[in-house]
Parts: structure tokens; C-alpha cells; sequence
């Protein structure tokens, strides 16, 4: 009787499965819900990145276009500040020249050693002047610059490397005929320095140009840039692309009239009336630049409806296209011309 009581029951044959056997697969019906949540969440993902990589795309276009401003303000500053730096020469006693851009031989290029005569470190070319024969894509209705000096490192005249160089003279004992020596050949470098026994370094004569290229006049989709040509030490004037993105250069002239180093007034070419001091560029002293730049892409939805204001050269009327574009100003003085005229 006792054994009945405990007798262990018998356990139902469902029950007995094991775990694994009584679960389930996932039926299409949850398969393509969870499908389409998934879809949901990639969606909205998507929808917060798209716009976040369009607006860091434009973001870099903006910030490249305000570098590239201020990237060539500061290269013509630099170059502007050292035009007329012609070493050991007594700028006071030469009479200055204009000479070709293009100029490839000593003579041409301006240098006379009696009477001594010198290059103008200073001449702008306005947009309603022709293009010198050796720049090409000039983009119309830009202005150029063409500055002249040495290059602040001097080489041994016994070892002259290639190109046009310049030796100056400051013994008291050299022929006051030939101040200076300009040319290629090291046999005609024989002026002496200070002690009159030491022969005099050279340095090598820079000539550079500055203009707005854009082949095609920007057609085809070309990209206007700031350009340098420069006479090379192999004799022939190269072109350098040096900032994309520059679309238009002006510039303003601050001519000083009473030879006190500072302008009296400012032009954006010579006055033309003979005689006066606003009418030779050996007088200016500052010069103040206009520098637009484009951005390099088009940015969609945007119209460009500013105008520009470019002081004395007018205004730039709105372009009314895609492109942003940023206006750089600034003030230069050119040291080697204005510095000698403080002396007392």
C-alpha cells in the first residue's frame, strides 16, 4: 500500500521534448517587419548624415576660398614690400627706366651703368592695357603688377650660377663710371668691396609679373588663378600657377608728391600729366590691393548677388551665378622706395 502512495507518476510525453524540439522559427510575417523597421532606421540615419556631409562639404569650399584670399594678399604683400631691392646701390643716384616686362638681356631689361640707370622697382599695368607679349590667358578686366630687385642672397662673383646678375661696387677707388656691373659673364664681375681688395658678391636681377590667368577666359569650366611670370635664370620668362581660385586683381597707387617717403595721393594708373610726380612710377610709395576670390565648386541654391567695392577701379557687379566669392583688401608700403626718402 505504501509502495502505490509513492509510486513515482508517469511524466506526459510532451513534456518529456526537450527544449530545443518545442522552439520555433521566426515566421515571414515578423521576418519582413523587422525588415522594415531596419529600413526605417537606416532612413532617418541617413537623413541626419546627408545634409551634415553636404554642409562640410561647402564649409571646406567657403574655407578654401578665404585661404586662398589670404594666401595671395600676404605673397604680393611680401613681394611688394621688397620691390626696388637693389643691394648696395644708391637708389638717389640713378635715373629710373621702363622697361619690358618680357625683357630678356641686361639692356633690355633697363640696367645702364653710365649714367647710371636703373629699372622702375614698381609699374602696374591697368585692365585697359594690352598684355605684354610673353603673358597668355590674361583674364579680362584684370590689372598686373610687374615688380623688379635682386635676390636677397648674394653669390661669389668667380662662381656666377646661370642667369642675369648685378654686382655693385663700394670701393672708393673702382671707376665712378661703373658703379655697378649687370650681366651673365663672370669676367665682367670685378668691382671690389668696401676694403677695395675683396671682389663684390653678386645677386641674381628678378623680374616678376602678377596677373590673373584663366585659360579660354575660365570656359570650359577652367578655375581663374593667381599667375606669376618671371624671368628665369635660363633666360626665358616662365609662367607659375601660384593660387586657384583668384578671380579678379585691382589695385590703387599711393604716389608721394613732397619726397617724404609718404603718399599724398592715390591713383590707379599714372595721372598722364607731364611733369608731376603722380605721373612717374619711380614715386610710388604704397599700394593698396583688390583681391577677389571664387570658390572652386558652385554651391547648390546659392546666387551670387553682391557686389564688390574696389575703391578708385569702381565696383564688381554681381555674377548672379552658383560660386561664392570673398573680397580681400589690405594696405602695402613698398620699403625700398619710401625708406630712403625718411632719411634725413
Amino acid at each position: 500500500m505504501i509502495n502505490s502512495v509513492f509510486r513515482r507518476r508517469p511524466v506526459p510525453a510532451q513534456a518529456a521534448r526537450p527544449a530545443a524540439a518545442r522552439q520555433r522559427g521566426v515566421s515571414m510575417l515578423e521576418l519582413l517587419i523587422g525588415l522594415a523597421l531596419g529600413l526605417v532606421v537606416v532612413a532617418v540615419i541617413t537623413s541626419f548624415f546627408g545634409p551634415a556631409s553636404d554642409h562640410r562639404r561647402q564649409l571646406e569650399n567657403s574655407g578654401q576660398m578665404f585661404d586662398n584670399a589670404t594666401f595671395a594678399a600676404e605673397l604680393l604683400s611680401d613681394e611688394i614690400r621688397a620691390a626696388g631691392f637693389f643691394g648696395e646701390l644708391q637708389s638717389s643716384t640713378v635715373t629710373w627706366q621702363l622697361a619690358d616686362p618680357c625683357a630678356l638681356t641686361p639692356t633690355a631689361l633697363g640696367w645702364a651703368a653710365s649714367p647710371p640707370a636703373a629699372p622702375l622697382p614698381l609699374v602696374g599695368i591697368t585692365s585697359g592695357e594690352a598684355t605684354p607679349g610673353c603673358i597668355a590667358d590674361r583674364r579680362a578686366g584684370t590689372s598686373m603688377l610687374a615688380l623688379r630687385r635682386l635676390d636677397f642672397a648674394p653669390v661669389a662673383a668667380a662662381s656666377l650660377p646661370a642667369g642675369v646678375h648685378m654686382q655693385v661696387s663700394t670701393c672708393r677707388s673702382d671707376p665712378v663710371d661703373k658703379p655697378f656691373v649687370v650681366g651673365t659673364s663672370a669676367a665682367a664681375m670685378d668691382l671690389r668691396l668696401r676694403n677695395c681688395t675683396d671682389v663684390a658678391p653678386a645677386r641674381r636681377v628678378l623680374v616678376r609679373t602678377y596677373f590673373v590667368e584663366c585659360p579660354g577666359d575660365c570656359g570650359a569650366g577652367a578655375v581663374p588663378r593667381l599667375t606669376r611670370a618671371e624671368l628665369t635664370a635660363a633666360g626665358t620668362i616662365a609662367l607659375t600657377p601660384l593660387v586657384d581660385g583668384i578671380e579678379n586683381l585691382q589695385f590703387e597707387y599711393g604716389f608721394d608728391t613732397d619726397n617724404d617717403g609718404q603718399p599724398d595721393v592715390y591713383r590707379t594708373a599714372l595721372s598722364g600729366l607731364a611733369g608731376t610726380a603722380d605721373n612717374d612710377w619711380s614715386n610710388v610709395v604704397a599700394v593698396r590691393l583688390f583681391i577677389v576670390a571664387r570658390s572652386r565648386d558652385t554651391v547648390l541654391g546659392h546666387v551670387d548677388a553682391v557686389t564688390f567695392d574696389l575703391g578708385l577701379n569702381g565696383t564688381l557687379a554681381a555674377a548672379g551665378d552658383g560660386y561664392k566669392r570673398h573680397i580681400h583688401t589690405t594696405l602695402v608700403r613698398v620699403m625700398n622706395v619710401a625708406g630712403w626718402r625718411e632719411l634725413p
